[in-house]
């Protein structure tokens, strides 16, 4: 999402369905280049700037421990109840 905008209102709903769920998630606050100061990221939740290549690493490392944590690898898109816009 973009780091400028932050979580919209049906943003805020995911995480609580992805831990009622129990499945891992990051919140991914990309352009964190155009903030002026960057507040502190949260357990689940990293700042990268795809312009300037920053914190990209970080984010597949982050990415691949989340694969890591499941064993069972399901998509879940379509398991979804809810539709933000």
């Amino acid at each position: 999402m973009d780091a400028a905008e932050g979580l919209q209102d049906c943003d805020g709903q995911l995480p609580d369905l992805f831990r009622a769920w129990e499945i891992s998630y990051l919140i991914v606050y990309n352009k964190s280049d155009l903030l002026e100061a960057i507040p502190a990221a949260g357990e689940h939740e990293i700042d990268v700037s795809a312009l300037r290549s920053e914190g990209i690493h970080e984010l597949k490392g982050r990415i691949a421990r989340l694969n890591q944590a499941r064993s069972d690898k399901r998509i879940i898109g379509d398991l979804l109840p809810m539709r933000c816009g």
